[in-house]
């Protein structure tokens, strides 16, 4: 197998987990449209597929999206259907990822396909500011792992009490209510969606309400792979000026 780019890649020293990543992606996007589950590229690795016509040079994980309705139909596939795949769904933090049964599943080293989940973002101001605090509340008391040094005294005193607070539960519990917290709006009409399932920093991104309607096939390396007919816009609110590649000192993977 080759991939495009082999000397970029080569120079990030990632080209080994980009063949074994695409290797994956193929068999995961036969299982889930051989199931009728629609989805496609999101984060870094649709940015790869518009920019690079595959994955970024230094890129070295998959991303994919979905809306509700197909996120459920999943976790429900994967369940009925654990036997007729060597993947399993499993739950990291408040993301689910798609990894090797026979993989170690907290290993970075691990090849990983992490997908995000699009809800309702409420019309109602205060619901809206409301549903987004809780959202990171619970985003403290789900973090294990704490990094204090790259935020402000006021947040290392935020992350701190809900860390704390968030021993006194079980993981499945915050997980749970991570979940229904996020599902809050999806009954009433709505002018945005929202990627609640995403890292801090972009829980308040603002995503169109038909994002997810029209799924198009775009070139990825040496196939073909689904993404958003409007991934315009979506690039537009996660990167900015996306088609402008880092500074030489910015281009490295970001692991949540």
């Amino acid at each position: 197998m080759v991939l495009m780019g082999t000397v970029e890649n080569d120079k990030y020293g990632v080209r080994e987990r980009q063949q074994t990543l695409l290797a994956m992606l193929k068999e995961v996007d036969a299982f889930l449209t051989e199931n009728g589950i629609k989805y496609s590229l999101c984060a870094g690795t649709l940015l790869g597929a518009v920019r690079h016509d595959g994955f970024i040079p230094w890129d070295d994980d998959v991303d994919i999206m979905m809306d509700r309705e197909n996120y459920t139909k999943t976790i429900k596939l994967f369940e009925e259907k654990k036997q007729d795949t060597r993947f399993a769904l499993n739950k990291i933090l408040w993301i689910h990822r798609i990894q090797d049964k026979n993989d170690d599943t907290n290993s970075l080293k691990t090849a990983t396909i992490d997908i995000f989940v699009f809800d309702n973002v409420p019309n109602n101001g205060l619901v809206r500011k409301a549903k987004l605090l809780t959202m990171k509340m619970l985003q403290g008391m789900l973090k294990t792992d704490i990094d204090y040094s790259k935020v402000s005294a006021f947040y290392k005193v935020c992350l701190w009490g809900t860390h704390i607070l968030g021993k006194l539960f079980t993981y499945n519990f915050k997980f749970k209510m991570y979940d229904r917290v996020a599902r809050i709006g999806n009954k009433k009409e709505s002018q945005y969606l929202g990627s609640y399932f995403s890292p801090f920093n972009n829980l308040k991104l603002l995503y169109s309400k038909t994002l997810m309607n029209e799924i198009v096939p775009h070139k990825f390396e040496d196939t073909e792979m689904p993404i958003a007919a409007e991934y315009d816009s979506y690039l537009k609110a996660q990167y900015g000026d996306y088609m402008t590649p880092p500074k030489e000192k910015d281009r490295v993977s970001e692991h949540m």
